[in-house]
């Protein structure tokens, strides 16, 4: 049934009064009730609100955890909620959990640059805590697909060519790379290192 409009002003302001004097646990106590007692939209938002005063004010990433979870299951693409539980997988080392949490974000990604930012996020985790090079590459290769003169995807890539003995792609690569530079010096070493991998690899002069 609809809510008495002076018992919500009062539990309004006993919610304001909660946060100003930095009781929390009473606070986490008056959204819980309003988010049961909402609908749609507003649950969401309160939800959220709850879910990040546990993780800020509470420390309590278990039951933040499951308020951003709770947000999921009604919106799937609600960003707020997928954020919060990129903060909280990175404190925790919930890596798995931490990638299919970015994947869902490039999904929803706005604009390039933000693609291209979790992209970026998306390697390292694949390079650093997984020693996955096949993985890191395709995150990589997706840069490129977006913007083919990234020098720091351009760069992280022929390290993981390298690992995977990806010779062919690997001078394909320095190629690219090449004709991208206007340094000279820089041209060079591309250069010298697209004749190395030929020399050692691939056994064209």
């Amino acid at each position: 049934g609809a809510e008495d409009p002076s018992h919500v002003a009062a539990s309004e302001g006993l919610a304001r009064l909660a946060e100003k004097t930095g009781d929390f646990r009473t606070l986490v106590g008056l959204l819980e009730k309003r988010a049961e007692a909402r609908r749609g939209g507003d649950k969401v938002d309160t939800l959220v609100k709850v879910a990040e005063v546990y993780e800020d004010h509470l420390n309590d990433l278990v039951e933040a955890t499951r308020r951003f979870e709770a947000v999921l299951a009604i919106d799937p693409s609600h960003l707020l909620a997928l954020k919060g539980l990129d903060r909280i997988y990175n404190r925790l080392g919930r890596y798995q959990e931490l990638l299919a949490n970015l994947e869902r974000q490039i999904e929803l990604a706005a604009t390039p640059r933000q693609k291209i930012n979790l992209l970026e996020r998306t390697a390292a985790l694949h390079e650093e805590e997984f020693l996955d090079h096949a993985k890191a590459s395709a995150a990589l290769e997706g840069i490129l697909q977006i913007d083919g003169s990234n020098e720091a995807a351009l760069t992280a890539l022929a390290r993981h060519y390298k690992q995977l003995s990806r010779w062919d792609d690997l001078v394909k690569l320095y190629e690219r790379h090449a004709s991208l530079v206007s340094d000279t010096a820089h041209v060079f070493e591309l250069t010298v290192q697209r004749a190395r991998v030929l020399a050692d690899h691939i056994g064209s002069p």
